[in-house]
């Protein structure tokens, strides 16, 4: 981040990316502007701003104040997979294609593309696509290397056997909606590590509970989630999926989510205060943490070890439940349900024990 220039009432003296105010009379307010030049590359990045004030009359008392201002952009990775390492003539093989926003912001228009090698036929209607709560997808065909998207797949199309298609040369996948942060439960915990940390002022003059921060930040995610439904809602009604009675179970899992969020929040905004470090290894580890959950996959397409140990993660029994009660109709599974449930309240009420033992430590970290 690179900043451009200052403006405002008062300005006297600039340099380089300083200004300075000589005079400014008690009781009033100003309005100052930074004016920032962002550059491609800068996904994340932070800067520090910095505001002293000395007393007229006692120059040697200073007051300080401090403000982060960070670039928010969605960041998309992406992840393909194939089902068989070595293919033989007449076999199948089937492409995984999972793709994920890691970054800040919601990703808007998002496309997907994928070229079909040469030695490969497109099977007619093989797909199937996997997106996030209140996303819709569409499928496109060329079969003029991505020039055009008109083209639709026929058996036997360019001498392809029966059910197969070797003019088709790529597929896209065009997602209607926002592909949000992750999910809910990742945005919260962006938000809640530097929760303490960027209340620095609040934290350190201020008595009052601190784990008001980490809440917040789960809070205000919630609403985000909430809004993000009603898109969902329309899409439900635009393909006439009906509520069921199971649509009363909702409120239970909505509340585990909330409460595991929210003990990872405590943890996660603690440890960033005692250890800054915490901030960048978390940017890793939650798009690790999106992969291992069946937000863009389902489950049961993954067996062995892999898929009891991806089964282990705790946000997995809270999406499957989302979708069997919304898109099946259905209860979710009580076994794992349960689990995670007793899982959550666990974990909240040790890491809000912890965070209570430690909050005399807070305003010395700061």
């Amino acid at each position: 981040v690179q900043r451009d220039s200052i403006t405002g009432p008062g300005i006297v003296v600039k340099i380089a990316d300083s200004a300075r105010v000589t005079a400014w009379p008690a009781g009033t307010a100003r309005v100052y502007t930074l004016h920032y030049r962002m550059t491609p590359g800068d996904t994340g990045a932070q800067n520090v701003l910095k505001l002293t004030a000395r007393s007229v009359t006692y120059p040697t008392i200073a007051d300080t104040g401090y403000a982060a201002v960070r670039r928010g952009a969605p960041r998309l990775t992406l992840l393909k997979a194939a089902s068989v390492a070595v293919l033989k003539p007449g076999e199948d093989v089937e492409y995984t294609i999972a793709f994920t926003n890691a970054g800040t912001f919601d990703a808007r228009g998002t496309v997907v593309t994928d070229s079909i090698p040469a030695e490969l036929a497109y099977k007619v209607a093989s797909e199937a696509v996997t997106l996030p709560l209140g996303l819709a997808g569409t499928i496109e065909y060329s079969n003029d290397a991505g020039t055009t998207w008109t083209y639709v797949p026929v058996s036997m199309g360019c001498g392809a056997p029966a059910g197969y298609d070797r003019c088709v040369t790529h597929l896209r996948l065009s997602v209607a909606g926002d592909l949000a942060p992750n999910s809910a439960g990742s945005g919260s915990l962006r938000f809640s590590v530097t929760s303490l940390t960027s209340n620095a002022s609040l934290v350190t003059k201020v008595y009052f509970p601190r784990e008001i921060f980490p809440l917040s930040a789960v809070l205000v995610s919630l609403v985000d989630f909430v809004i993000g439904a009603s898109v969902l809602i329309a899409l439900m009604v635009y393909y006439q999926v009906a509520p069921t009675a199971t649509l009363l179970a909702l409120p239970w899992v909505l509340a585990v989510h909330i409460m595991f969020t929210l003990s990872i929040s405590l943890l996660l905004a603690m440890g960033n205060l005692f250890y800054r470090d915490v901030k960048y290894l978390f940017e890793v580890l939650i798009t690790v943490w999106m992969f291992a959950t069946s937000v863009l996959y389902p489950m049961d397409r993954v067996g062995g070890m892999a898929g009891t140990l991806l089964r282990l993660n705790p946000m997995t029994p809270i999406i499957d439940s989302y979708r069997a009660i919304l898109f099946r109709g259905e209860l979710p599974e009580m076994l794992p349900f349960t689990a995670v449930a007793i899982a959550s309240v666990a974990i909240l009420s040790v890491g809000w024990l912890t965070f209570h033992r430690s909050e005399y430590m807070f305003a010395e970290c700061i």
